[in-house]
């Protein structure tokens, strides 16, 4: 049955038809043939104009434009023959609409201009705030000194090429970071081929070096804090150089063969980037130790009834130190990181306790983050409860009074302010319970049941936040190897288990999925406030001599 018409409103003309499938009315000149022809105009169902386009003998043709409720314009752009063609621009609305915006960007991203060519959209976007301030993808205003003509790619980084194929910049193409510091400087052929590339570190040295022509490359260590890195730098290496094996001319991707391996003042390197050198240690013996993977050197010191006492010191192979470790009567107390600078990289101490079977408990943990320190302290049990961030100068702390009452976007707000610089580092664990945490994971879900995946370890393994049912606000862990790989699998791992979803209310659903039982937290306060670190010398107990104390039982 066909719904009745709905009653005019004053701003729709007496001459528009009322079209059912669109819920809408229109207006347009036609042809000879009834087609429309020229200016056509559309209005909701409330009289609000919501499109004005123009068309030629049937086809959309010639610009166009759409209108939110309160009168603003909300797209508008220019079809050739029926085919997007040039601009087409996105705009949101001051005030309540039911036209659509692109997802996948922030709020501060007012207008979005995307690029057509006979209907096919050429990359890449442009982005503007509310005042026209061209933006990056994640809303962050485009540097001044960055040339005109530079657009922002998904990852919020500017690019700038000579000539743009459909797919990629033709010619010479730079990169640069968000925040406007030189990243990449491409060349590729007409054919879409790399010929070269060079990637920078923030400070402006070279990072990698790659000639596709004579299929060589190099690698550079950063001096400073980098977010280029490769695991090529152990021990004294600062510069590797390889054979480029090219896997695709197109996306300039290559694996690197025949690595050598280089110290600052040119000496050839092994791979450990240390050639044996025995140290010398008053009053203490030093031994060579092969531990698992590890092979260093070590001078204990010992008490009278043969327990750890005292300092003991570690040194790589090639006499480097890396670690000082204190006990008392084989109680762990303290332990100090070097880097391979000599630096202290990190100062850890310990809660003393009686039982050492457990993983020692941190009370304090001091770590060098790039240019800036960060400061912890932790309470009894090892759980973080006040931070000192120290940057350029500047103190940051927390007390813990701002988590009250904390939401997801607190929650993420918080983690980010007291572990990003933390999880930089190669010597800091960020952990719950028996949970390592690398970051946060913005996965998200709204069926079958409303959930999303918090944080994450990098191994496939998350902490589920439930939000809505009689779990809501409750927090899960999502073991990967329970055969549920991910919130985006949940649909999957239903129809594999054979759940019948249909006939079950969603907290049915939820305590029939393999997290279920593994119950962290009640909310997101307590779990944050749960959240510990560690060296990663004591969380993974690297060392014989840091691993707990095996009961006698």
């Amino acid at each position: 049955m066909t719904a009745p018409t709905p009653s005019r409103p004053r701003s729709v003309p007496r001459e528009a038809t009322w079209v059912p499938s669109d819920n809408e009315w229109v207006l347009g000149e036609r042809d000879a043939e009834g087609r429309f022809h020229g200016t056509v105009r559309y209005w909701r169902s409330d009289g609000t104009l919501c499109c004005e386009t123009q068309c030629r003998h049937g086809t959309l043709h010639g610009d166009y434009r759409r209108v939110h409720e309160n009168g603003e314009t909300s797209r508008e752009g220019t079809f050739v023959e029926g085919q997007l063609h040039g601009s087409d621009r996105f705009h949101r609305s001051t005030g309540e609409t039911s036209e659509l915006f692109p997802p996948g960007m922030t709020a501060t991203v007012f207008s979005v201009t995307l690029f057509f060519e006979e209907g096919e959209q050429t990359y890449p976007a442009t982005y503007f705030d509310a005042n026209g301030n061209e933006t990056n993808l994640l809303g962050a205003l485009k540097p001044e000194h960055l040339p005109d003509g530079v657009r922002s790619n998904a990852k919020g980084e500017w690019g700038l090429g000579e000539e743009e194929l459909r797919d990629q910049w033709a010619g010479t193409s730079t990169m640069w970071r968000a925040t406007g510091e030189l990243l990449s400087e491409t060349k590729v052929d007409r054919n879409g081929y790399w010929r070269s590339q060079v990637r920078y570190h923030p400070d402006g040295s070279a990072a990698e070096e790659v000639d596709y022509s004579s299929k060589r490359g190099r690698y550079r260590k950063a001096k400073g804090d980098t977010d280029i890195r490769r695991n090529v730098f152990a021990g004294r290496i600062v510069r590797v150089e390889f054979d480029v094996d090219i896997v695709d001319k197109k996306s300039g991707r290559f694996n690197a063969r025949n690595l050598e391996f280089f110290a600052a003042d040119g000496t050839s390197l092994p791979s450990t980037g240390r050639l044996v050198t025995k140290p010398r240690a008053q009053g203490s013996e030093v031994v060579e130790v092969v531990d698992g993977v590890h092979r260093y050197w070590r001078a204990q010191s010992l008490d009278g009834e043969g327990r750890l006492h005292g300092v003991t010191k570690y040194w790589h192979i090639d006499a480097s130190p890396f670690l000082e470790v204190a006990h008392e009567e084989g109680v762990l107390q303290s332990l100090r990181h070097f880097d391979d600078d000599g630096a202290v990289a990190l100062e850890e101490r310990f809660h003393p306790r009686s039982d050492t079977s457990g993983r020692p408990l941190v009370a304090s943990l001091s770590a060098r983050t790039g240019p800036g320190r960060v400061e912890v302290e932790c309470d009894d049990e090892g759980r973080c409860v006040s931070f000192q961030n120290w940057t350029a100068g500047t103190v940051d702390t927390f007390d813990g009074s701002e988590l009250s009452g904390l939401d997801v976007r607190g929650f993420e707000r918080e983690f980010e302010r007291r572990y990003a610089d933390l999880l930089r580092t190669d010597c800091v664990e960020v952990y719950y319970e028996f949970f390592e945490i690398v970051g946060l994971d913005s996965e998200r879900i709204e069926a079958p049941f409303r959930a999303r995946a918090l944080t994450a370890d990098g191994g496939g393994n998350n902490v589920i936040l439930i939000e809505e049912g009689e779990h809501a606000g409750a927090l899960f862990f999502l073991d990967h190897e329970e055969g549920l790989h991910g919130l985006d699998c949940v649909d999957e791992f239903i129809e594999e288990e054979e759940i019948e979803a249909s006939s079950m209310t969603k907290d049915e659903l939820i305590a029939a999925m393999p997290f279920a039982d593994t119950r962290l937290a009640d909310d997101l306060e307590t779990f944050f406030r749960g959240i510990g670190v560690a060296s990663s010398w004591t969380y993974w107990s690297k060392l014989d001599d840091l691993k707990p104390a095996r009961s006698e039982a």
